[in-house]
């Protein structure tokens, strides 16, 4: 169960930076894996973990550009790429939780 769940969190965490790094190949590449993660039961636990790092590294890249923007930078709102992060990695924990409750 650990191990479906790192594997999930990995895979999370490297779909969330294609996405961001490489837009829609990067996307599509990400779902591709995240559906390699998810073929073989049980699914909860990986789906938590690609949840967590999906949402998880989103937050961590775009949180660190929204931190380093200063006064003189131009850039757009990250408010709502920020909050959507946030729900992914609430969503992750909580389906995480609920598999470790299931076992």
């Amino acid at each position: 169960m650990r191990r479906r769940w790192s594997i999930g969190v990995v895979v999370g965490v490297a779909a969330g930076i294609a996405t961001l790094t490489a837009g829609f190949i990067g996307g599509s590449l990400g779902l591709v894996a995240i559906g390699l993660a998810v073929v073989e039961p049980p699914r909860a636990t990986a789906i938590g973990g690609v949840l967590i790092g999906l949402g998880g590294a989103w937050l961590a890249l775009l949180g660190r550009v929204a931190l380093t923007c200063t006064v003189d930078c131009v850039a757009p709102d990250l408010g709502p790429w920020l909050g959507i992060s946030g729900v992914l990695a609430g969503l992750g924990v909580l389906v995480t939780i609920r598999a470790l409750q299931a076992r």
